[in-house]
């Protein structure tokens, strides 16, 4: 394994997750809104924090030497290689496991930046009054209703979410 090139892509992992927190920490102050302004940073956190996932795979083709082109490093390519090399990366199969769960967090989060995107806006719902004034509710992409948590409270979970991940998975 060529060292550098490892301690580059572990860098730029952990740098993917900087990233998102604070487009995370600037969500949190701007005025709530569902302005421009707002939409900017929600789609650039999960752009980042979805980039953590990308960028972790990337540790993975250089730390089992697969030699796959940045290009062309993939959950599948990735696995087809490892595989053709005789070798098991538990870590990707345990990320392969988590994200093909269409109810886990990273399910979600892999869907939400890529109908944000790709397709169109995320379907909010602004609370006025009541025991849920000021909050937003962000809608599943795929079903079409609305996330019981905050979105604050959401890519708050999300984030510690990956961080955990992150740190699990490089100790397997």
């Amino acid at each position: 394994m060529d060292q550098d090139r490892y301690k580059a892509a572990v860098d730029r992992t952990a740098a993917k997750l900087r990233y998102s927190a604070i487009h995370l920490d600037n969500l949190r102050a701007v005025e709530k809104k569902g302005d421009d302004f707002e939409r900017s940073y929600q789609e650039s956190f999960l752009f980042h924090l979805h980039g953590v996932r990308d960028a972790f795979l990337q540790e993975i083709n250089i730390k089992y030497n697969c030699d796959l082109p940045i290009e062309k490093v993939k959950m599948q390519s990735l696995k087809r290689k490892i595989s053709q090399m005789g070798l098991i990366s538990v870590a990707l199969d345990k990320l392969n496991e988590i994200e093909s769960d269409e109810n886990s967090w990273l399910s979600h989060l892999n869907e939400m930046r890529n109908h944000s995107a790709h397709r169109h806006t995320i379907p909010r719902l602004h609370h006025m009054g009541g025991e849920n004034h000021g909050k937003i509710h962000l809608a599943n992409t795929k079903n079409g209703e609305f996330i019981s948590e905050d979105y604050f409270t959401l890519f708050g979970q999300w984030q510690s979410n990956m961080s955990e991940l992150i740190t699990q998975l490089r100790n397997l």
